[in-house]
């Protein structure tokens, strides 16, 4: 789970996202219902589509990364169909209801990623702050904590070896000399 910061910009950009593309279709929806398309819808229209374009990668790795959800439809695909208002204006009506359509799953499957980055926001938000230190820092503390085990588990038994008087009789020094010389021969 992504810490509480970091999803909730994952939502404010996702739902930027989502209402930047609502409105494209606006515009898409009005130049098809026009008889004449306006120069000014125009330029909103292409700085609609450019934010579109440059803030996809954001958005795409928010779903993916967030919730391991990828969208079927790209948007970018979307976008490239809409050449400008001019064109959405002229096209053929298997080619808008293909648009449409098109435009339309993107829409479903970005409400349906903000749903979840939503869902795991009202879980992490239901944790105890126990839980959610666990969360951030657990991973971190495995670099700690296994060490730490092998070495307390390797003590015990040195400790016990001991005890049990294993090693009566036997010089500990000649030992390690032993090792040290077997190390030191090693390539």
């Amino acid at each position: 789970m992504k810490a509480p910061k970091e999803l909730k910009n994952k939502m404010e950009h996702l739902t930027g996202y989502i209402a930047e593309w609502k409105r494209m279709y606006d515009f898409v929806r009005l130049s098809r219902q026009a008889n004449t398309v306006d120069p000014d819808a125009e330029k909103e229209f292409l700085k609609a589509k450019s934010y579109l374009a440059r803030a996809y990668p954001t958005v795409a790795n928010a779903c993916v990364l967030g919730v391991g959800h990828k969208l079927s439809v790209n948007p970018l695909n979307v976008i490239n169909q809409a050449v400008s208002l001019e064109h959405l204006h002229g096209m053929l009506d298997i080619q808008a209801r293909k648009f449409e359509t098109d435009w339309h799953t993107v829409l479903i499957e970005l409400n349906q990623c903000l749903g979840e980055l939503d869902a795991v926001q009202n879980e992490l938000s239901n944790l105890s702050w126990l839980d959610k230190c666990k969360i951030r820092f657990m991973p971190r503390w495995e670099y700690i904590v296994y060490p730490f085990l092998i070495f307390l588990l390797l003590a015990v038994g040195w400790f016990f070896l001991f005890k049990m008087n294993v090693f009566e009789g036997v010089n500990i020094q000649s030992l390690i000399d032993i090792v040290k010389e077997k190390l030191s021969r090693a390539p």
